[in-house]
Formats: structure tokens, C-alpha cells, sequence
């Protein structure tokens, strides 16, 4: 999205969506409640056949142009931004006082306003990673482990907020 405003993004899913609509997803995934994608064909074809069930990877071109882009993968951004993000949406499974001190310490600095952004460019936190986020918010294991984890896991998420009522996005299936 940033050297062709155009990009072809997949999105994996039980069924053939020709249309993304925003709004129907899960509440609690790491940027909340959005249409989630990925650059990578691979990646869209993992989610679309979560259970063990056949699924299909939709495949859309993306307009940026007018597009409010917020790139987690900016070297002004750590991997404390995304787990302030991640803080906000998903469900943690403690709440004792080392993790509710942790929680606090992050939003304070370094929260990020994503109510604005139309893309959100950044990790993904599948469960077997979500449980490092939540073993780093118990001191159980350095920032250093958590971004080491983090590189394992690289696949790079746009996650398309807002898109049906953005002016001026088009998102057109190309499969």
C-alpha cells in the first residue's frame, strides 16, 4: 500500500464473502472488531480451514489511496504499541496485580489511538503467541523473549476497519 496504492490482500473464511462488510467479526481479536486480511495467500488459506473444515481464501484489491493508515511495522512503533492494542481488545485469562500493573504501565505509555485508522498494518497474535503476550504482562518472560516470539510469528496483518464507509476505498474480488 505505500510504494502502489493498490494491493491485493486474501481473507480466509468458511465461506466465499464477496463483499467485506465491517462489523460481523469477533469482538475480541487484536484490533477489535474489523474484516481481517493478509498479503500472504498462505496465511488466508490457515484461517480459512481453522477446524479442520474446508474454508476459502477470498482475494481483493485494495485502494489505500484515501485510506488512514496506521503501519505497526514502522520502526517508530514496538512490539509494547501492539500489546497496548492488544490490551484494549482482547481477553486476558488473569488479572492479578503484577498483569493488571503491566496493563496499566503499557496504555499509560505506549497507547495507541486506533479509533481513526481505516488499515492497521501489524502482528498477528494467534493463540500459541497470545500466551507469550500474556506470560510478558506476568513478568514471566522478557520484552526481548516476547519479540524473539514475535519474529517466529511474522506474518504481517492488514486489518480493514471501517472499509465499507471509507470514501473513496474500493475493495474488488480478484479470484
Amino acid at each position: 500500500c505505500f510504494k502502489e496504492m493498490k494491493m491485493k490482500i486474501f481473507h480466509g473464511s468458511k465461506k466465499i464473502i464477496e463483499k467485506p462488510q465491517f462489523g460481523v467479526g469477533k469482538i475480541h481479536n487484536d484490533y477489535g472488531r474489523s474484516f481481517y486480511c493478509t498479503e500472504s495467500l498462505e496465511i488466508a488459506k490457515e484461517w480459512a480451514c481453522d477446524y479442520l473444515e474446508d474454508g476459502f481464501a477470498n482475494a481483493y484489491k485494495l485502494d489505500c489511496e484515501e485510506l488512514k493508515i496506521l503501519n505497526l511495522n514502522d520502526k517508530k512503533y514496538n512490539i509494547l504499541h501492539w500489546l497496548s492494542i492488544l490490551i484494549q481488545n482482547r481477553t486476558f485469562s488473569s488479572n492479578n496485580e503484577m498483569e493488571i500493573m503491566s496493563k496499566k504501565f503499557l496504555m499509560e505509555k505506549y497507547n495507541i489511538d486506533i479509533s481513526e485508522d481505516d488499515l492497521i498494518i501489524g502482528y498477528r497474535a494467534d493463540d500459541s503467541y497470545f500466551r507469550f503476550a500474556e506470560d510478558f504482562l506476568n513478568n514471566s518472560i522478557s520484552v526481548e523473549k516476547l519479540e524473539r516470539a514475535k519474529d517466529i510469528n511474522k506474518a504481517s496483518v492488514g486489518t480493514v476497519k471501517n472499509i465499507a464507509e471509507t470514501l473513496g476505498c474500493n475493495i474488488e474480488e480478484i479470484i
